[in-house]
């Protein structure tokens, strides 16, 4: 659960934000980052958007209102 509200954490402070950059800031590694967001993306909590040529992580809506109760858990 940790996790996913880092993840969430950071999605909810930055509007949309490229992979490298998520796995940096949650400090997982790249197969870790890649299940928990394949899951995101499963509920509909996540999509990707190409901005300027990169591929960006942004929530959706039904994804910024599952996100609001686990931000406060971000450590």
């Amino acid at each position: 659960m940790k996790i996913l509200s880092r993840i969430f954490n950071i999605l909810m402070e930055n509007n949309n934000v490229i992979k490298a950059t998520l796995l940096k800031k949650a400090n997982l590694n790249h197969i870790r980052l890649s299940m928990h967001l394949d899951w995101l993306e499963q509920k509909g909590l996540i999509e990707y958007v190409v901005i300027d040529n990169k591929v960006n992580v942004t929530l959706t809506e039904a994804g910024r209102e599952f996100a609001k109760p686990l931000v406060s858990l971000a450590v």
